[in-house]
């Protein structure tokens, strides 16, 4: 499994959250990671000025 996909097991399971949340967090992380590469990082590598 990868980061994404627990991370949303996580949710669903401990939390209860809906398919819809699943889907809509799912599609934020992708589009921060996709950000993230663009700026020639990643969730290990990225820095505060990345994140803002």
């Amino acid at each position: 499994m990868s980061a994404v996909s627990d991370f949303l097991a996580m949710l669903s399971a401990e939390r209860g959250s809906a398919n819809n949340s699943l889907l809509a967090y799912e599609r934020d992380v992708e589009d921060y990671l996709a950000f993230l590469k663009s700026r020639g990082a990643d969730e290990i590598s990225a820095t505060s000025a990345d994140i803002r």
